[in-house]
């Protein structure tokens, strides 16, 4: 089974724990009109890593680290201003 990754923008950080938002753009089935879709997914950060709110950042499917928290944040993509 391959290792899922994800690009998303950081929404809220909380100790070592970060709130990842990421959109997905998608086509109504029926009508074909595009919208965007958004989900949240808690990531662990590492204390090496200077992320901070906004920041675009590249998450990695990881061992369960607590009841909702199974992804870890390997790096930043884009730095917010």
């Amino acid at each position: 089974m391959a290792i899922k990754t994800k690009i998303g923008t950081i929404k809220h950080i909380h100790g070592v724990t970060a709130r990842v938002a990421i959109d997905m753009p998608k086509t109504h089935r029926l009508y074909g009109k595009p919208y965007r879709d958004t989900t949240s997914m808690l990531a662990h950060l590492e204390s090496d890593l200077e992320a901070k709110v906004g920041d675009v950042v590249e998450i990695k499917e990881s061992r369960p680290i607590s009841k909702r928290k199974s992804w870890k944040v390997v790096k930043v993509v884009e730095v917010s201003q």
